[in-house]
């Protein structure tokens, strides 16, 4: 069965990203019979995702239901397993619990009960009277309709001896029967969540991403894949970018002087553990030209001899003194 609850945070809140992967760890360990995902609460991710239930929806389609159902739990089972993704599970449920309630027709005859009395004595008790008889009161002043319901308190009805002593009745009789007096009843399972695709059942395996405690990585390469310069948020000792799901706009500066050929801008995301969970090649190329801040800078060769200019400082030792050269100046010490 599936069942939603709604958790608004107070202002000047953590990061929700934090709570959402709090709820990840302890749920499970609280309650191991159940199952939790974290469907999209805002906008943004609601468009990113297309209006689905998650940015990951992989659909399988069979008319072997049961082969179909398999597979897609199989499907599941393996998401588990890859780095960054979470929440992974099959969103209809084929075999969900039910009970089976088998009504002697003759029986309830002879007590002047048909099968629409006993549907609707169950619906009211175990539900609301909204369907079957609807009523509204009307707002006046706020113009706003209210519906007007009957129904059994949920606490009278707490355990299956409960739904077997549930009196029943019909119009034209007064005196109340029990329910099992007509009844017998038993356990089953049902399909709680059904989908269909052109007719054939359909099974949806939905999976999020959860990229918090990672690190990101920015690297510049040459076109031939060889690694220039490379950037992680955990260099130094960082602590973990706090990402959360959605879109993220991140920014690093990188101080780096780079000798005349092309390049290209290589994007990674990565465990905290080392695993790689994404990995982006040449997202932007651009080329370096022969043109320095300054004169002493300037680049005069035709052929690049290699990739980075990296912050020098040369000496020339003669016999009696030596010679510094740094920056483009030549000086005598002595």
């Amino acid at each position: 069965m599936h069942g939603e609850i709604l958790i608004s945070l107070k202002e000047d809140h953590t990061p929700t990203a934090q709570h959402v992967a709090r709820l990840r760890r302890e749920l499970p360990k609280l309650f191991p019979q159940l199952y939790f995902s974290f469907l999209p609460a805002d906008i943004v991710n609601q468009v990113l995702n297309f209006g689905r239930a998650a940015p990951i929806d992989i659909r399988i389609s069979s008319y072997d239901d049961e082969a179909a159902y398999a597979i897609s739990a199989k499907l599941a089972q393996d998401l588990n397993g890859i780095p960054g993704i979470v929440d992974s599970h099959v969103y209809q449920v084929p075999d969900g619990p039910a009970l089976a309630i088998d009504v002697d027709r003759m029986r309830a005859l002879e007590l002047g009960l048909g099968q629409q009395h006993l549907a609707g004595n169950l619906v009211t008790s175990l539900n609301n009277s909204l369907q079957l008889s609807p009523n509204f009161w009307l707002d006046r002043k706020k113009s706003v309709s209210y519906p007007l319901v009957v129904q059994t308190p949920t606490y009278r009805i707490d355990s299956t001896q409960d739904l077997w002593t549930l009196p029943v009745t019909a119009q034209q009789n007064s005196s109340p029967q029990m329910l099992m007096s007509v009844a017998s009843f038993s356990r089953t399972k049902v399909p709680m969540v059904v989908s269909q695709l052109n007719i054939r059942p359909v099974f949806d395996v939905h999976a999020d991403v959860e990229i918090s405690n990672n690190h990101l990585e920015v690297s510049v390469s040459a076109l031939d894949g060889t690694h220039v310069v490379c950037s992680m948020s955990s260099d130094g000792g960082q602590a973990p970018l706090p990402l959360k799901a959605g879109l993220e706009t991140v920014t690093v500066d990188l101080d780096v002087e780079l000798l005349p050929r092309q390049y290209s801008i290589d994007l990674a995301v990565h465990h905290a553990d080392g695993r790689t969970i994404d990995l982006v090649q040449r997202t932007l190329d651009f080329t370096v030209m022969k043109v320095a801040q300054n004169s002493a800078n300037s680049f005069r060769w035709t052929r690049a001899r290699g990739y980075i200019t990296p912050p020098a400082e040369w000496h020339l030792h003669q016999s009696g003194r030596r010679l510094s050269h740094q920056t483009g100046q030549l000086c005598a010490r002595s």
